[in-house]
């Protein structure tokens, strides 16, 4: 997870289609600029603070985890990976 810019996998769009809410939707009920937050949100471009990932979590009825469910895999397993080698 450290290094340059990467992709960070998300369910946003699973979710936000579960519900069936437009990304303009959702953009206005968390007061972003605009739909092109979510968007690169969505895309993985770039991630929603704790305020706005605890409000989506909120509008699509879900835990924050579930939402970034294979990002906090992957930080799980970096975490182990360093206790393993550098000791807790």
């Amino acid at each position: 997870m450290s290094g340059g810019k990467s992709y960070t996998p998300n369910r946003l769009i699973k979710y936000r289609k579960n519900m069936r809410y437009s990304q303009q939707y959702v953009a206005r009920k968390l007061k972003l600029s605009s739909s092109s937050v979510l968007s690169k949100w969505e895309k993985g471009i770039s991630r929603p603070g704790l305020e706005d990932l605890l409000k989506l979590s909120l509008l699509y009825n879900t835990l924050v985890e579930e939402l970034y469910a294979e990002f906090r895999e992957a930080l799980r397993d970096e975490l182990q990976l360093h206790i393993q080698q550098h000791g807790q």
